[in-house]
């Protein structure tokens, strides 16, 4: 079993760096400065329009989360699971949140949401979307998962979302997992070089989903005819 250690006190980049055993810095050659980031909890990003905002966890909201989560693990064949979620602490007098994740992406924050966007002939998730670049964290009950988002190219959008860690992976299956996440990033870096220069696309979407089990790629395109291809593959 491995064991998570999460530094509230270190950057995002720097606690993914630990738990990933890699250089986000060197591996996203075209990150963003930092001092052009905003800082959430545990997540940067870059946006336009008005300022996100933390959503407070609410009885109904909570309720909803679980139902929503139940949905998604039971399209998932074979797994058997057990489902436990404990409601926040509120925050202390005075203190001020910050904008998680979930917060930024309440709508594509899950491995069905990037399906669905994958294999949808829209470049963006909604007509709204105000987020051009985004790396981070979303702790459920027991796992983790990250997500790393960059739509600051007009032509192509990528996406690459992970679990990163569960209490009850083995060394091995951390390691292999840990690796198919780093492999995705790399692997997301190259195609957007080609498919930014192919002149014979229109756009292109590139979306990489580490999973518990089949982890894969989803490409699409648009070809200059508005023609879409969609391309799947295991990972």
């Amino acid at each position: 079993m491995v064991d998570i250690g999460w530094d509230l006190d270190r950057s995002v980049v720097g606690n993914l760096n630990e738990q990933l055993g890699a250089d986000l810095r060197k591996i996203i050659e075209d990150m963003p400065d930092e001092k052009d980031l905003v800082e959430g909890d545990r997540v940067i990003y870059l946006y336009r329009g008005e300022e996100f905002r933390r959503m407070d966890e609410t009885p109904k909201n909570i309720a909803k989360f679980r139902e929503d989560l139940i949905r998604a693990l039971d399209e998932v064949p074979g797994l058997r699971y057990s489902l436990e979620i404990t409601p926040p602490s509120p925050p202390p007098p005075g203190y001020v949140t910050k904008a998680r994740t979930i917060d930024i992406i309440p709508k594509f924050s899950w491995p069905n949401d990037h399906l669905r966007y994958a294999r949808s002939p829209n470049l963006l998730p909604s007509e709204d979307w105000r987020v051009y670049w985004l790396l981070g964290v979303i702790f459920l009950s027991e796992d983790a998962d990250m997500f790393y988002l960059d739509f600051r190219n007009p032509k192509v959008k990528t996406v690459v979302s992970g679990r990163f860690y569960s209490p009850y992976d083995s060394f091995e299956e951390y390691e292999k997992r840990r690796k198919s996440i780093i492999s995705s990033i790399e692997q997301v870096q190259r195609l957007k070089k080609e498919y930014i220069s192919n002149q014979a696309i229109k756009w292109a979407k590139l979306v990489f989903i580490v999973t518990h089990d089949k982890s894969k790629a989803v490409i699409s395109t648009m070809n200059l005819k508005g023609e879409m291809k969609i391309e799947e593959r295991e990972i």
